[in-house]
């Protein structure tokens, strides 16, 4: 009988080890899912801020372009009126645009 308990004992023993561990590896589980997750809404941050980012740089890009286009029209507006004025309204507007009197 006496044997028999002792091996009882070493079986519960075994079996209170085996569920401490089980339960030790539960909370590494847990904390290593909670640092996980944590890595992942940052990452979501950082990716959300790149996208906004690209999006402002594409539009101040396209600002800047259309922006370069008017002028060039602006440009070339004023240049085909330059080439319809008599040599005198040329002067005239010349330095108009530069502050002179003609």
């Amino acid at each position: 009988m006496e044997a028999w308990n002792a091996v009882a004992r070493q079986k519960l023993s075994a079996s209170r080890d085996a569920r401490k561990r089980s339960e030790k590896d539960v909370q590494l589980l847990a904390n290593r899912l909670r640092l996980l997750r944590a890595e992942e809404a940052k990452a979501l941050r950082i990716i959300e801020e790149v996208r906004r980012r690209t999006r402002e740089v594409l539009e101040t890009r396209m600002k800047n372009e259309k922006m370069l286009q008017y002028q060039q029209a602006i440009k070339q507006y004023n240049l085909e009126e330059l080439r319809h004025m008599t040599w005198h309204d040329a002067l005239s507007f010349l330095a108009l645009a530069h502050g002179l009197s003609y």
